[in-house]
C-alpha cells in the first residue's frame, strides 16, 4: 500500500491555518479538484474538538468566538491536498456525543385539552369555595310605610315627539270575516202549570180591592198569578183561584203563606195569601229557547272569534318596546247574519259576521316613568317611594281610532318610606359587630324591626367588604 503521509520528520507539527475567507460556491463546483493519489483508500471519520468560548459578559467577545468557531469547523484549504496524519491530531481530545438518559414525553392534543378542562374546573371550584366561605351579612329592615294613592289621566297618541302626559302608542286595525255558532243558554219549561186556590187575608180595618193578575210569591221566589180580582172586607178573607207563572213541577207547592210582590214589607204583614191545600197539576220539561240575550251573546262571540284569529298576527308585529293594551281590544260588528229568531227552540245560533278588530299598543316603560314621576312630585323631602314595582290599574276612556288617540285612566297605589340610601348603610355597617349594627339600625327613623343573619356559622360580625352586605327593605304592613 502506498504511503500518503507527508515526507516530514515524525516530531514536526504543521499547524492548521484556516484560509482568510471561505471559497465561493462557484470556486467549489465549477472546477473539480485534482484527484489525489490513493483516493480509494478509506479515511476514518475525524472528531473535531468543540470550541467552547470562555464565559464573558461582553457581547462582542462572544460574537468573535462564535465566528472563529464557524471558521474552524467549516473552512478547508483548496490548494493543498487533504492529508491524514495521526500526529496532526495527537493532542486533540475527541468529543464523544452520548444520548441523554432522560427522554422528553410529548402530550397529544386530546390530553392537553383534558388537562386544560380539569385545571379550569379546579380554578372555578376554588373560586366558588372562596366566595361561599367569605363572611356575608343579610340585613332585613321592616320600615314604617304610608300609602300613596294617585289618579292620573294620560293620553295615548301616535307620535314621535311625546309631550308631558302623552304616552307613545300605535293602533292595529284589521277587518276579519268569521263564521261560527254560539250556544243558547236561555231555557223554558214546556208542559202544564200548577193551579189551585188561595185565601186572601185582609188584616187592616179598611176594605182592600185586589186586581186580577196580581202577583203572589213564595219565600223561595216561585211566582203565582191571581186569576180573578178580589174585594176583601176589613178584618176578613176571600178565596181566589191562582196559577203558577211557569209550567213544570216547580208550581206544585205545599200549604204555605204567599206575599204580594208589589207590597212593601210592612204591608205584606197585613195583606197576604194563604194556601191551605197543596197545589198540583204542574208538569213538563225544560227546553232551550232563543232569547234576546242569546242573540247579543252570539254577536259578542263573533267579535271574540275575530280577535282570536288576528291576535297572533298583531303580536308578531310588535317591537320589543311596545306592549298590547289589553283593555283596548274592540270588535266592531260590521255585518251579522243568522237564521235564529227569538222564541225558537234550538241549542245554538249559527252566524256569519264581518268584524273590525282594533287595539292600542303603548310604551310600557314610558307609562311607568310618567307614573313614577307623578308620584315623586307628591312626596315630601324626607320620604321616598318604596323600592318595589309600581302597582296600578288602567282603563280606556274616549277613543278616536282615526286619529289614533285615547284617554288612559290610571289609578296608582304605592307606599312611601323615610329616605334611605343602601350604599350609605353598607358603608356605615362595614366592619361593625352584630350588636353595634343592630343598635345603629334601630335608631334610624321609620325602622320598625331589624333582622341580621351572618354566614357562614363562624362569622362574628358584619364583613368589611361592602359588597358582602345585603340590605333588604320590607313594609311593616306585609302579612
Amino acid at each position: 500500500m502506498q504511503d500518503i503521509r507527508p515526507n516530514k520528520p515524525k516530531d514536526s507539527k504543521e499547524p492548521f491555518t484556516p484560509p482568510e475567507s471561505l471559497p465561493s460556491p462557484k470556486q467549489l463546483y465549477t472546477k473539480p479538484p485534482k484527484k489525489l493519489p490513493g483516493a480509494k483508500v478509506p479515511v476514518a471519520a475525524l472528531n473535531v474538538p468543540k470550541l467552547v468560548p470562555k464565559k464573558t459578559s461582553s457581547p462582542k467577545l462572544l460574537t468573535g468566538a462564535v465566528e472563529k468557531l464557524k471558521a474552524a469547523s467549516i473552512s478547508r484549504p483548496t490548494s493543498k491536498p487533504v492529508t491524514s496524519s495521526a500526529n496532526q491530531f495527537k493532542n486533540v481530545t475527541p468529543v464523544v456525543r452520548t444520548k441523554s438518559k432522560t427522554t422528553s414525553m410529548r402530550l397529544g392534543g386530546r390530553e392537553r385539552k383534558l388537562i386544560a378542562v380539569i385545571s379550569g374546573l379546579i380554578i372555578v371550584v376554588l373560586g366558588l369555595a372562596v366566595y361561599l366561605f367569605l363572611p356575608k351579612a343579610t340585613i332585613t329592615l321592616a320600615l314604617k310605610t304610608a300609602p300613596l294613592l294617585l289618579d292620573e289621566t294620560l293620553t295615548l297618541q301616535q307620535t314621535d315627539n311625546p309631550q308631558t302626559g302623552v304616552i307613545p302608542a300605535t293602533v292595529f286595525s284589521r277587518e276579519v270575516h268569521v263564521e261560527g255558532a254560539a250556544p243558547v243558554t236561555s231555557t223554558e219549561t214546556v208542559g202544564a202549570k200548577a193551579t189551585g186556590v188561595a185565601r186572601i187575608v185582609n188584616g187592616t180595618i179598611d176594605e182592600q180591592k185586589i186586581k186580577e193578575r196580581s202577583r203572589l210569591v213564595t219565600e223561595d221566589g216561585t211566582l203565582f198569578y191571581m186569576q180573578t180580582h178580589a174585594i176583601i172586607p176589613p178584618q176578613g178573607a176571600v178565596t181566589v183561584a191562582i196559577e203558577a207563572d211557569l209550567a213544570g213541577e216547580g208550581g206544585n207547592i205545599e200549604p204555605q203563606r204567599l206575599n204580594f210582590a208589589a207590597l212593601d214589607t210592612a204591608s205584606q204583614s197585613l195583606v197576604y195569601a194563604m194556601v191551605d191545600t197543596k197545589l198540583t197539576g204542574g208538569s213538563g220539561e225544560q227546553v232551550l229557547v232563543v232569547r234576546e240575550a242569546d242573540l247579543t251573546a252570539a254577536r259578542e262571540s263573533a267579535g271574540a272569534t275575530a280577535k282570536t284569529q288576528i291576535e297572533q298576527e298583531i303580536r308578531a308585529q310588535l317591537t320589543d318596546e311596545f306592549t298590547i293594551l289589553e283593555e283596548s281590544w274592540t270588535g266592531e260588528i260590521k255585518a251579522f247574519e243568522t237564521d235564529a229568531k227569538e222564541g225558537t227552540q234550538q241549542e245554538a245560533i249559527p252566524y256569519k259576521a264581518d268584524v273590525a278588530v282594533r287595539v292600542f299598543a303603548y310604551k310600557e316603560t314610558a307609562l311607568e316613568e310618567s307614573l313614577r314621576g307623578a308620584l315623586e312630585a307628591r312626596l315630601d323631602d324626607e320620604y321616598m317611594l318604596f323600592p318595589e314595582p309600581i302597582s296600578y290599574t288602567k282603563s280606556v276612556g274616549n277613543v278616536d281610532w282615526e286619529k289614533g288617540e285615547a284617554d288612559l285612566n290610571v289609578r296608582v297605589t304605592h307606599t312611601t318610606i323615610p329616605t334611605f340610601s343602601i350604599d350609605t348603610l353598607q358603608e356605615k355597617l362595614a366592619g361593625r359587630s352584630e350588636e353595634e349594627a343592630r343598635s345603629y339600625l334601630e335608631s334610624l327613623p321609620g325602622v320598625e324591626g331589624v333582622e341580621v343573619k351572618l354566614s357562614p356559622f363562624w362569622a362574628l360580625g358584619i364583613p368589611r367588604i361592602e359588597k358582602r352586605i345585603e340590605v333588604n327593605l320590607v313594609s311593616d304592613r306585609q302579612p
